[in-house]
Formats: structure tokens, sequence, C-alpha cells
């Protein structure tokens, strides 16, 4: 049975209600990160709304989780321009967490990681899966330059534009926006995975394999 450590709270503000829930899994620590801003841009008439998944570690999920809000306002096809400043901050995500300021935190928080993974593995018993998993995938050098390309995140973000009623939706990979409207669920984003043909071909195209 996994280990759960469920975190939920709610908020209100002049515009909207919203809650916040997470939840930890087989892990021994959790990597996934949130992001929820009400009230920000010039006329403090733009939220967003984030979850970044991570893959391999929580480094990469928590910088961008830390760096999301502040890039996309300072966008400057911000407030005429949602969904274009949101594809942008999504990309400048990528940009500043290969600079030598973005590479050194991303290693402060993988020294962090495994400073906590050391201190619970002194009071755990032995895991034969996790000792499995360590002998296929060796454990991430939190010194490497290259650390970024060891651990992600998947990107899931929504942005309200107040003044115009409006909400924009984007996302990289499989994590997924669910619009529930009249009490009826609608698809609000479409999971990027390797074996959709339009995701292939992209990966393809990137020099990637899949």
């Amino acid at each position: 049975r996994s280990t759960l450590f469920p975190y939920t709270t709610l908020f209100r503000s002049s515009y909207l209600k919203y809650g916040l829930s997470d939840m930890q899994g087989w892990r021994k620590r959790q990597e996934d990160a949130h992001l929820a801003a009400v009230s920000k841009g010039e006329k403090k008439d733009i939220d967003v709304f984030g979850v970044f998944d991570g893959h391999g570690g929580k480094e990469i999920s928590k910088f961008v989780s830390n760096h999301f809000l502040d890039e996309l306002v300072a966008n400057k096809n911000l407030p005429s321009d949602m969904s274009l400043a949101l594809k942008e901050t999504f990309i400048k995500m990528d940009e500043i967490m290969q600079t030598k300021e973005g590479i050194e935190e991303i290693k402060k928080y993988s020294r962090q990681s495994k400073e906590e993974d050391d201190r619970q593995s002194k009071n755990e018993p032995p895991n034969s899966q996790m000792q499995l998993l360590a002998q296929l995938m060796p454990p991430k050098d939190p010194e490497a330059n290259d650390i970024f390309m060891r651990t992600g995140c998947t990107a899931c973000v929504m942005g309200i534009d107040e003044t115009n009623k409006k909400i924009y939706f984007a996302n990289a990979g499989d994590s997924r926006v669910v619009l529930c409207r009249n009490g009826k669920a609608e698809e609000g984003s479409q999971d990027h995975k390797p074996e959709m043909e339009s995701e292939k071909n992209r990966i393809y195209k990137a020099d990637g394999y899949s």
C-alpha cells in the first residue's frame, strides 16, 4: 500500500474561489510542484495556475514552479495575447534552466534531494525494487553541469484573463486539464505521448527517439 501525504487547502480572491490538493505515492519524496497566483499583471486581472509533474526527481518541477509566473508576467505579449505569452514562457523555462544561474539552482535542489534520500534510507529497510532501479539507472550526480537533462517535468498551466473573461490552457507532456461545465467533464488539453503521430514526428525532428 502506498504511503500518502494529502494536502488540501481552499482560497478565495475577489474574482474566484479555488482549491489545491496534492498527494504523494510510492516515492520517498514529493516530486511534483504547483503554482497558484491571482490578481497579477499591470491591471491585477491575470490569474495563473499550474501543475508540474516531476520526472526523475523534483529539481525541474520546483524550478519551473519558482520561475514560471515571473517570466509570464514579464512577457511582452501579456495581456494582449495570453496564448502566445504562455507558449513563449514554456520555451523560456528551457532557456533559463540552461544558464549558469539556472544550472546552479537546479544543482542546489539536487543536493537537497540527495540529502533527504540519504536521511530516509538510514531509517528504512532495504527495498529490492529501489535497489534494482538504482542498478538500471545510476543516481544523478548533483554536481553535473547537464543535471537539467537528467530530470524533468510535465507542465499543465491555466491562465485567466479576468477583464476579457477568457481562460487559456497550455500543456507539455501528459498532465491533463479537465474542465467541468454544468456538471459535465470536458477535455481542456491533449496529452503529449510518443505514440501520437504528431508527437512522434516532433521527437524525431528534434533528433530524439521514442
